[in-house]
C-alpha cells in the first residue's frame, strides 16, 4: 500500500512538474478559437466560393488552416465543398457547411438560388462602339443594381470608353468574354488618381479586359490603376485581362483596417507601367493561376504595406510571372520593421505561401522582407537571386528549382536590430553563375541542408560574410560542385562582428577548384565533420591579425584527389585558440609544396603565431604527393597516433 502511494505521489509530482515546465509554451501559442470569413453565403448553381478558415492563438497570432481543416455539407445535392474549402452551388435550396479544425467547428449557412438580378449595360444606353463615352450608362446600371441589393451587370462584346466607375456592394461586372469585352479609360480622363474600376464590398470583376490607355496619358499619376479597392472585403477578380495602365493593373489597399478576403485568379495582367499586381493593406489573399508579364521593366507582384501593423494569410500559387526588370520582380513584405527598431515582433506579414509558380526574371530578384512563417516552395525560378532581407522570422525556402546569378542572399542589418532568424533552405536544386547561398550579415539560426548546388567554377557554394553578427549556422547533407570554393567564410574589414556556432556536416564537395572549406575571420566554434571532398582541396584555416578565432574542429572527413588536404596559415600575430584535426582520411593529393609551404597533407604554418590547444590525431594519410604532417616545433607533441600509408 505504501509503495502504491509513493508511485501515485511520484506521478502527481511529475504531472505538476510537466504542467509547470510547459505552461508558458502552452499559454503562449494555444488555440483559442476558429473563425470563418462569413456566417452566410449566397451562391448560384455552378458558382463557387472559397471559405477562409482562420485559427486564432493565445499569443495573438492568426493562421489560415484550410489545408488542415475538414469540410462537410449537410446536403451535397444543394452545395458541395471540397477539401480545400471551395463551396459550389448545385441546385436551389439551403444547406450548412461545417468547418472543423482540431476539435473546434464553425457552421456556414449556404443559400443556393438562381433568382439573381441581372441587367445588360446596353439597356442603360451603353454603345460599346469605342467612340461614345459610356460612363453614365455603366454607373446608372451599377447604381440600379445597388439599390436592389446587388446583382450582375452583364457586358456584351464591344469597346466601352469610360471615366472611372464605382461598384456598389454586391454588384458584379460580368463580361461575356475577356477577349471581346474591353473597358478602356477615356482619352479625356483626369491624369490624377484615376482608377478605371473601383471595387466595393462583396463585388466581382469577371471576364473583361481593362485597358488603362497609357499611350494617351503619358504624364498620368502612378496611381492610375485598372482596378482599385480600399478597405473592402470579399473581392474577386477572375478570368480578366488587366493591361496598359499608367499605374498598376490591380491595386488592393486600405487603412490599418485593411482589405480582407481577396481572390485574384485566372487573369492575364501585363504591361502596366507601375506594377502588375500591388498588395498594400490586405489580409487573407489568394493570387493563383494568373499570367503576369512585363517587357517594360516593371515588377510582377509587389507587396507594399505602409501601415505598421501585422498582416496575415497570403497564398500565391500556380502563377506564371515573367518580367525584364532589373529590380525586384516579386516583392513579399510586411510593414516597415526598420521603423519598429528593436521591438521584438517588428511589423510582419504572417503566413505567406509562394508555391508552384514559374518566375522568369533573369535580371531581377525575389525579395522577402519583414515576414514571419513565409514558405517559398516547389517553384521554378530563373532570377538574379532570392533576397531574404532585413527582419524575418522562420522563412522556409524548399524544393525549388533555381537558376540564378546568386541563389539565396540572407541579409539583416540595423546594427543588430534587423535580424533574419530561423531561415531554412532545403531540398532545392541551384544552378548559379556566382555564389550559391550568401549569408551577408545579421542572421541567426540559419539551416542549409539537403540542397544540390552547381556552379560555374566561380565564387562559392555558401558564402558567410560576417559584417554584423551571425549566429548558429548549420550546413548539412548538401552537394556542392563546380565552385571555386565550397563554403567560404569572409568578414568585414572594420567592426567587431562575430560568426559563431557553425556546423558543416555530411556534405559532399566535388570538383571544387580551390578549397571545399575556406575558414577565416572572427570565427568561433566551428565543426567540420563527416564531409566528403572529391577532386577538391580540403580545409584551409587562415588566421588573420586582429581577428581571433577559436574552437575549430575538423574531424571524420574524407579528402581525395585534390591539390591540398588541411592547411592552416597565419598573418601577423593572429590568434587561434583550439584546433582539433582528427580521424580524417586524406588520399591521392597532388601538392608538392611551394614557397614556405611544404605541401604536406596536413600542414600548420611554421612561420606565424602558432595556434594554441592543438590536437592532431588518428588521421589516415594515403598515397599523397607529400604524405606527411607538418607543424611548428612547439606543437609536435600535439601530433600523435596518425597513420601514413
Amino acid at each position: 500500500m505504501v509503495f502504491l502511494l509513493i508511485i501515485i505521489l511520484l506521478i502527481m509530482v511529475g504531472t505538476f512538474s510537466f504542467m509547470y515546465l510547459t505552461k508558458g509554451k502552452i499559454s503562449e501559442d494555444s488555440l483559442i478559437s476558429l473563425s470563418v470569413d462569413a456566417s452566410n453565403y449566397s451562391v448560384r448553381s455552378d458558382e463557387s466560393r472559397l471559405i477562409f478558415a482562420t485559427a486564432h492563438y493565445s499569443n495573438g497570432n492568426k493562421e489560415n488552416v484550410n489545408e488542415d481543416s475538414q469540410f462537410s455539407s449537410s446536403d451535397s445535392d444543394i452545395a458541395t465543398v471540397d477539401s480545400s474549402g471551395n463551396v459550389t452551388g448545385k441546385r436551389e435550396g439551403i444547406t450548412k457547411i461545417t468547418v472543423e479544425y482540431k476539435g473546434i467547428s464553425k457552421e456556414i449557412k449556404v443559400s443556393v438560388t438562381n433568382d439573381f438580378l441581372q441587367v445588360n449595360v446596353k439597356e442603360f444606353g451603353a454603345r460599346g462602339d469605342g467612340v461614345q463615352d459610356d460612363t453614365n450608362a455603366f454607373q446608372n446600371a451599377i447604381d440600379y443594381l445597388g439599390a436592389r441589393n446587388g446583382g450582375d451587370l452583364l457586358i456584351p462584346p464591344g469597346t466601352y470608353i469610360l471615366h472611372p466607375i464605382f461598384l456598389q456592394p454586391y454588384v458584379n461586372l460580368v463580361g461575356e468574354n475577356r477577349d471581346t469585352v474591353i473597358l478602356k479609360l477615356s482619352d479625356y480622363a483626369s491624369d490624377e488618381q484615376t482608377r478605371l474600376i473601383e471595387m466595393n464590398h462583396n463585388t466581382k470583376v469577371q471576364s473583361i479586359t481593362c485597358d488603362g490607355n497609357y499611350q494617351n496619358h503619358p504624364n498620368g499619376s502612378e496611381h492610375m490603376h485598372c482596378i482599385f479597392a480600399y478597405d473592402k472585403d470579399h473581392l474577386v477578380i477572375e478570368n480578366s485581362k488587366l493591361m496598359n495602365a499608367v499605374g498598376d493593373g490591380i491595386s488592393i489597399s486600405g487603412s490599418d483596417r485593411a482589405s480582407n478576403y481577396v481572390v485574384i485568379s485566372n487573369n492575364t495582367v501585363q504591361e502596366n507601367q507601375r506594377s502588375q499586381i500591388v498588395i498594400e493593406q490586405v489580409n487573407h489573399l489568394r493570387i493563383n493561376h494568373n499570367l503576369i508579364q512585363s517587357e517594360t521593366g516593371r515588377p510582377g507582384i509587389h507587396f507594399e504595406p505602409w501601415e505598421e501593423v501585422q498582416y496575415y494569410d497570403a497564398k500565391i500559387f500556380d502563377n506564371t510571372i515573367s518580367t525584364n526588370t532589373e529590380g525586384y520582380c516579386v516583392l513579399l513584405t510586411g510593414g516597415d520593421s526598420e521603423g519598429a527598431g528593436g521591438e521584438e515582433k517588428g511589423y510582419f506579414y504572417h503566413g505567406i505561401e509562394f508555391n508552384q509558380n514559374t518566375v522568369t526574371c533573369p535580371t531581377g530578384y525575389i525579395r522577402i522582407v519583414d515576414t514571419s512563417g513565409l514558405e517559398l516552395y516547389e517553384n521554378k525560378l530563373n532570377v538574379k537571386y532570392i533576397h531574404v532581407w532585413r527582419k524575418n522570422k522562420n522563412v522556409k525556402i524548399f524544393n525549388n528549382i533555381v537558376k540564378a546569378e546568386e541563389g539565396v542572399r540572407i541579409e539583416g542589418g540595423g546594427e543588430g536590430t534587423l535580424i533574419s532568424e530561423g531561415t531554412e533552405v532545403y531540398g532545392n536544386k541551384f544552378h548559379t553563375t556566382n555564389i550559391g547561398i550568401s549569408i551577408q550579415e545579421a542572421a541567426d539560426k540559419v539551416d542549409i541542408h539537403n540542397n544540390q548546388l552547381v556552379g560555374q567554377e566561380k565564387d562559392s557554394g555558401v558564402n558567410i560574410f560576417a559584417s554584423e553578427d551571425v549566429h548558429q549556422v548549420n550546413i548539412a547533407n548538401n552537394s556542392f560542385s563546380h565552385y571555386e570554393n565550397g563554403v567560404y567564410f569572409d568578414y568585414g574589414e572594420y567592426g567587431e562582428a562575430q560568426l559563431d556556432n557553425v556546423r558543416i556536416r555530411e556534405n559532399r564537395f566535388t570538383d571544387i577548384l580551390d578549397y571545399a572549406l575556406y575558414v577565416m575571420g572572427p570565427v568561433q566554434d566551428v565543426l567540420i565533420d563527416q564531409n566528403i571532398m572529391t577532386n577538391s582541396s580540403g580545409v584551409y584555416v587562415n588566421v588573420h591579425e586582429g581577428w581571433p578565432m577559436s574552437n575549430i574542429e575538423i574531424s571524420n572527413n574524407k579528402i581525395s584527389g585534390g591539390k591540398r588536404g588541411i592547411l592552416q596559415t597565419g598573418f601577423g600575430s593572429g590568434k587561434l585558440d583550439g584546433l582539433t584535426i582528427t580521424k580524417n582520411r586524406i588520399e591521392d593529393l597532388t601538392e608538392t609544396g611551394e614557397g614556405a609551404l611544404t605541401g604536406s597533407a596536413i600542414e600548420l604554418d611554421r612561420y606565424s603565431t602558432p595556434p594554441m590547444n592543438v590536437v592532431i590525431t588518428e588521421n589516415v594519410l594515403t598515397n599523397n604527393a607529400k604524405n606527411s604532417i607538418t607543424a611548428p616545433e612547439s606543437l609536435l607533441k600535439s601530433v600523435y597516433n596518425n597513420k601514413m600509408k
